[in-house]
């Protein structure tokens, strides 16, 4: 495989696990709020159920297979 599209989906793989990772964090920030007597915000800006913004399309669900499969 081209070793430039290697680098390219492992980058991508990257800010895939980094925007996960912020969006579990702030998901804990938002339940910890809710444990404390705050209320939810209806325009929160992380659904508690959201996917990652890199994951919404499925060529890029795809991309991710083929990395994970070929390149891991």
């Amino acid at each position: 495989m081209d070793p430039e599209f290697i680098e390219e989906m492992r980058r991508d793989l990257q800010d895939w696990k980094d925007e996960r990772d912020r969006a579990e964090l702030d998901r804990q920030k938002q339940l910890e709020k809710v444990e404390n007597g705050a209320k939810l915000s209806v325009h929160s800006p992380i659904p508690l159920d959201a996917e990652p913004i890199a994951l919404r399309t499925r060529g890029e669900q795809y991309r991710q297979f083929l990395f994970e499969r070929f390149c891991t």
